[in-house]
């Protein structure tokens, strides 16, 4: 077994981040860590033999310099002695990181020496606990996760208020590197940066557009479920008009700016490479289509921005391509970067290509239809959607085919789209509709 790259990206993270200073204390299930840190130039280690006095001499650093402070120790009971210091650290907002190494999780409560149960075991002293990823269902697929992981437990020290936050580590022997083996750290490792953006500093998102934006980009704006886009309507128009594709499902609740049948369009993957964003914003929450996250998670974009107001930096990255998180109202960003984007060249190509293929999607489905001498589901759907569209009513979907068909049909509802997205579940929906109309005097679908 090599030794687990996933430590040098840790290790490599921590200093990406402007950690610079690191306590290390004794032991064999964390050796591997320290193997990892050491590595990193930018880091400067001490050691420290005792768990309790390294917690606190990690706090003292954190006070000297005024920057987060990382603190290291092995298996069993060695991480509880650092519980005094981050109780201190969580009451003072002092942001210090406990990397604590543990054992495989096959072995608790099996009699193993040094082996407790460590997860969420310092949860009442720390603002966030996370377990480090020693596992998944492929090797690019762990790269990811642990990335995401150790960028979340760090950028988590410094969100909202400071303070501690434990990454639990679970390692399996060998300990270190064979004989011969290079330890390099790996070249794609990605810091997912938080922007923090107040609502009237209008020139501080403009600098980030300026620093950021690159001329002739193609651009996807990524809409989730939202209840209610009345607010973006204007900023959609002209961001459509701009050139930028508008990629969303029913739930996004903005129709008229989407590009339609998009499941469709991403049923054939021979297309995706022509379909290819390089920056990707997303607003609002989950996505209904699984072919949206398919593509874009297989043609990752250069940039992939998240626009999310929120005080906590769990890192949602479901395309598996995040770089930047906003702070900020998506509806204040977007007005913001609609008219910072008018002044800037985008390729409309990118555009005319996804239409171009709507467009041949629409009118092959149309013959189907109406090439169908027989009565069918498809046909029995799109005339329900043309009865409704027109109409100012909300439209409650049920889970599973219902919805979708919304994604496959050319759909222009004037009323609000709602379905229970939220976990994507089939129970409810049919209670969730009547209480929600329940005090209304309108008609709902």
């Amino acid at each position: 077994m090599a030794f687990p790259k996933g430590l040098l990206t840790l290790s490599k993270l921590l200093s990406m981040h402007g950690i610079e200073e690191v306590v290390v204390c004794p032991g064999s299930r964390n050796a591997p860590i320290i193997v990892a840190l050491e590595r990193n130039p930018d880091l400067t280690l001490y050691s420290i033999i005792d768990e309790r006095s390294a917690g606190f001499f990690a706090l003292g650093r954190a006070l000297a310099t005024q920057k987060p402070v990382a603190i290291c120790c092995t298996s069993g009971s060695a991480g509880l002695n650092l519980a005094p210091a981050l109780s201190e650290a969580y009451y003072q907002e002092i942001p210090l990181l406990a990397l604590t190494a543990d054992r495989p999780a096959e072995w608790i409560d099996q009699w193993d020496g040094q082996t407790i149960q460590q997860k969420n075991f310092l949860s009442t002293t720390v603002k966030k606990s996370l377990e480090f990823p020693n596992s998944a269902n492929s090797e690019e697929t762990l790269d990811w996760f642990q990335q995401r992981i150790a960028n979340e437990a760090i950028l988590s020290l410094t969100d909202d208020k400071h303070g501690p936050v434990h990454l639990n580590i679970p390692i399996s022997e060998p300990f270190y590197p064979e004989k011969g083996e290079a330890l390099n750290f790996p070249e794609n490792i990605k810091k997912i940066q938080i922007h923090e953006f107040e609502s009237y500093l209008n020139s501080v998102i403009l600098d980030f557009l300026e620093n950021t934006y690159k001329e002739e980009q193609k651009i996807i704006l990524s809409i989730g479920q939202i209840e209610n886009s009345k607010g973006l309507e204007q900023s959609l128009e002209l961001l459509k008009n701009s050139g930028i594709v508008i990629l969303g499902d029913s739930t996004a609740n903005a129709s008229n700016y989407l590009i339609q049948n998009h499941d469709l369009i991403l049923s054939n993957d021979k297309n995706w490479s022509k379909l290819k964003p390089e920056l990707v914003i997303h607003i609002g929450k989950s996505h209904v289509s699984k072919r949206i996250k398919q593509f874009l998670k297989s043609q990752k974009p250069i940039q992939n921005w998240l626009i999310r107001k929120t005080t906590k930096s769990t890192i949602i990255d479901t395309f598996q391509s995040l770089t930047e998180i906003l702070n900020v109202d998506a509806t204040f960003f977007l007005e913001i970067f609609s008219s910072f984007i008018l002044q800037k060249n985008i390729s409309k190509l990118f555009k005319n290509d996804w239409e171009k293929i709507s467009k041949n999607v629409s009118e092959r489905q149309l013959l189907f239809i109406k090439s169908n001498n027989k009565w069918n589901e498809l046909a029995a759907i799109q005339s329900i959607f043309k009865t409704i569209e027109n109409t100012d009513s909300s439209i409650h979907f049920g889970n599973s085919l219902s919805i979708r068909y919304s994604n496959w049909l050319s759909f222009f509802p004037k009323g609000s789209i709602y379905c229970n997205r939220g976990t994507s579940g089939i129970d409810g929906t049919i209670s969730t509709y009547i209480a929600a109309t329940t005090k209304s005097n309108e008609i709902s679908y």
